[in-house]
């Protein structure tokens, strides 16, 4: 008994069949129909861009309008507030020495009564 076993002898159809050419290559071109395909998904590819950069420009518009009108409210604003107080250094108010006693306010003289305002002239 042999160790090896010999190789399968090819039959006929085996080599025919490996050996025939098939023109089921691919090729470099597209059939007609795909081509139609594509060509239609590109047209509303295309058309999708448009609508796009449409809708695009209208919001950029929107965008500077509603800056303009924030930069018109604003000036509206600083307009109606009051000017404010320059930054300069103001001169300074010498404080009170401490080992001074502050003088006191003179007292308003008492009230005369409603007699005596009626007979003094």
């Amino acid at each position: 008994m042999p160790r090896v076993t010999p190789p399968d002898t090819p039959s006929r159809d085996t080599l025919t069949r490996s050996t025939t050419r098939h023109d089921d290559t691919p090729s470099d071109t597209p059939s007609d129909t795909s081509s139609e395909r594509l060509r239609a998904q590109l047209a509303e590819a295309e058309k999708r861009a448009a609508v796009a950069e449409a809708e695009l420009r209208g919001a950029r518009a929107l965008v500077d309008e509603k800056q303009r009108t924030i930069d018109a409210q604003a000036h509206a604003l600083r307009l109606l507030e009051p000017p404010r107080p320059t930054t300069t250094a103001a001169p300074e108010v010498p404080a009170p020495s401490p080992e001074k006693e502050p003088e006191p306010t003179p007292e308003p003289p008492p009230p005369r009564s409603w007699w005596r305002r009626l007979l003094s002239p």
